[in-house]
């Protein structure tokens, strides 16, 4: 997927329920609608096995540690990233461009990139409603679907400016699994997230291009390596579901 982290540095510088009936996500919240797939069954069986994980799989690399000989531009990319708050943007760079690192990189539940995501995100809060209303309206206990989604650039002068903008360097385009699973009264909401960290040439408008095809041009010199990312961000033993779906 085409990530912008660099957009982000050019940014910087130049600046309970109810009774049920079939109803539909974009009816009660007039929401972007979502068509989704059925999940891999591999996919559900990872889903469940990370749900309950409380420890985070990978440590932050601070780019400061990085030995390279002549530091790339990514690599400097990154510290300004950093030093602006853009924590996410910054830390998936660095792992492009870290000569020994895991593969693929994997970030669970308890991590700030997946509370992130549940806090701030309105594209992870648009497709996690869809999906929870495609269940409901088909009475499932228990639900598994994919698509993809995108988490977009904000408009300037959004209090949470910085970490919209932060989920949408680092992520972009993604491809997400979603599922919910009820036992008892409790529900358990299971999302991973399937991402390639890499760079494409694209074509924007003013400097955005040229920036995104220079990090483009780090890539096919073997500055930035591509790599595979999943995050996991399950919330488990739910009595209401996120944002305020009914029950069913």
């Amino acid at each position: 997927m085409i990530k912008k982290i660099l957009f982000l540095t050019l940014s910087l510088i130049i600046f309970l329920g109810i009774s049920f009936k079939n109803v539909s996500a974009a009816e009660i919240t007039n929401l972007n609608t979502y068509e989704f797939s059925e999940t891999p069954n591999e996919i559900i069986d990872m889903m469940k096995n990370s749900l309950g994980t409380d420890e985070s799989f990978n440590k932050s690399v601070n780019s400061d540690s990085i030995v390279i000989e002549d530091r790339s531009i990514s690599s400097m990319m990154a510290d300004a990233l950093k030093v602006a708050g853009f924590e996410h943007s910054s830390s998936l760079l660095v792992h492009s461009i870290i000569p020994m690192r895991e593969e693929p990189k994997i970030i669970s539940s308890d991590s700030s990139l997946s509370n992130d995501i549940w806090t701030y995100s309105p594209d992870f809060r648009n497709v996690v409603t869809n999906f929870l209303y495609e269940a409901r309206n088909n009475t499932k206990y228990e639900y598994f679907r994919t698509t993809t989604m995108k988490f977009n650039m904000p408009e300037n002068g959004k209090w949470n400016f910085i970490k919209e903008a932060d989920l949408f360097g680092a992520l972009h385009e993604v491809k997400i699994n979603l599922g919910v699973v009820k036992h008892g009264i409790q529900w358990d909401v299971l999302v991973m997230i399937q991402d390639r960290y890499d760079f494409a040439d694209a074509q924007y408008d003013s400097l955005v291009g040229v920036v995104n095809n220079l990090a483009k041009f780090e890539q096919d010199r073997n500055r930035i390596v591509p790599y595979d990312l999943f995050i996991t961000a399950n919330k488990g033993n739910l009595i209401t579901l996120p944002f305020n779906v009914p029950l069913w």
